[in-house]
This record gives C-alpha cells, structure tokens and sequence, in this order.
C-alpha cells in the first residue's frame, strides 16, 4: 500500500531571496563571459527616472531633484560567440550606479543600483561616403533588477547629547527593490579613434515593478499605500573601448 510523505518547506525570506536572485544574476555573468570569443565593453552615462514609489517619497520631500540626481554611468558587456563571421545577436550584461547622490548639494537625494542581462539585435548598416565602417542600427532587450533608495536630510541639531535622539541632522531613508524590462533602439556610429571606436546612442521604454520595499536601512516595511507598476523612458550614450 503506497502511502505519501510530506516535506516542510522553509520559508524563503528576503535575505534568501536577495542571495537566491543575486547567485542567478551572477551565474548569468558568468554564462555569458564563459562563451566569449569577441567581445565589447561600453562605457557611459544614462538618463534614469525613479519608480513610482520612490517618486511618492520624493515628492513627499517638497524638494526636486535635478538633472545630475537622474544621471548614472554605466558599464556594458558584450559578448558573440563566433568572432570571424559575427550574427546579429548578441548577448551580455550591464551594471549602473548614480554617483552624484554622494554629493552634499542637495538635501534630498537619490541613488540607484542596478544589473541587467541583455540581449540585442543589430539590424542594419548603413554605409556613408568613404566609410570604413557603417552606422549601425538595432534594438536590445533587457531583464534586471533595481535597487533604488531616497535620502531626506531632518533634524538641525549638531550637539552630542542629541545623537539618542531624532533632533540630530541626519539622513531618513527608503529603500525600494525594482524588477524591470526594457527595450531599447539604438545607433551605433564609428568612431576614428585608436581605443573609442564607436559611440552607442539609445533610447530605452522600461517597464517595472516594485517587488519589496519601500524598508528603512534595517529593512523594516514602511507602511502605506504604493502604487507599484510603472513606466518610463530612459536615454543615454556610450563609448565603446578598446583595449
């Protein structure tokens, strides 16, 4: 007589599937880098618009945040696996990083990290004149995910005694988990330089959602009502190096 065993599941908590999500980015990376016969790195700087729930916090704020809060530089890889008679498709990952929120001009800040897994298709290239090489035009598709946080600068004191209390000047913060899809069109043009080739221009639309958060540095909820799906679009330019 058959009979059925049952077996407990552990609960997977945020810290395990933080480790869970990041062990699968990484072996991604580490897919892609494995089967890399000709490669590309890109280098540049992208125009990024917060999500939803992190614009509540910033509007919530009373402060605005500038062009240089929206920027974040970026690195690129690009990977195809047959380098003599290149396809179409190739495949790769990139990591972006703000960096002006480490700047103390503005009391509000706003920084995100990210990683993403792409994929992208160069469709057409079009030669001009005496080129050697044409301009090239494509699009991309990429999985990633987001680490967004909102900085607020409160209190006036600077006294000692009030470093146990909530008077001293100092940074309240919410940070978000975003998981988002883009597709991007781009323009690849050449470049005549020695070690930057060619120039990536894009334009990206990104979907997302807000998976956890919004939480406090020790990762306690924040409570109130979010609205989590959003939209937007990105731009930016890159240079291709080479070593």
């Amino acid at each position: 007589m058959g009979f059925r065993k049952h077996i407990a599941l552990p609960e997977l908590s945020f810290t395990s599937f933080a480790k869970l999500l990041a062990l699968l980015i990484l072996s991604l990376f580490i897919y892609v880098y494995a089967y890399t016969n000709s490669f590309a790195d890109w280098y540049g700087l992208s125009y990024i618009k917060p999500s939803l729930v992190a614009q509540k916090f910033i509007d919530s704020s009373a402060h605005e945040l500038s062009v240089f809060d929206n920027l974040a530089i970026y690195y690129s890889f690009e990977s195809n696996a047959n380098p003599r008679k290149p396809l179409i498709i190739s495949s790769g990952f990139s990591l972006k990083s703000t960096v002006f929120n480490h700047l103390p001009i503005s009391p509000i800040r706003y920084s995100v990290v990210g990683a993403s897994y792409d994929i992208s298709a160069k469709l057409i290239e079009t030669l001009i004149g005496n080129m050697k090489k044409g301009i090239i035009l494509g699009f991309s598709g990429k999985l990633g995910v987001d680490y967004e946080t909102v900085s607020l600068l409160v209190g006036n004191s600077r006294d000692f005694d009030d470093f146990t209390t909530s008077d001293l000047k100092h940074y309240n913060t919410a940070s978000i988990v975003n998981l988002i899809g883009s597709i991007e069109l781009f323009v690849q043009l050449p470049m005549d330089f020695k070690h930057f080739p060619d120039m990536l221009v894009h334009v990206g639309y990104n979907i997302g959602a807000s998976l956890f958060g919004p939480f406090t540095p020790n990762f306690e909820y924040i409570e109130g009502e979010y609205e989590r799906a959003f939209s937007n679009l990105s731009f930016g330019l890159a240079l291709r190096y080479k070593f």
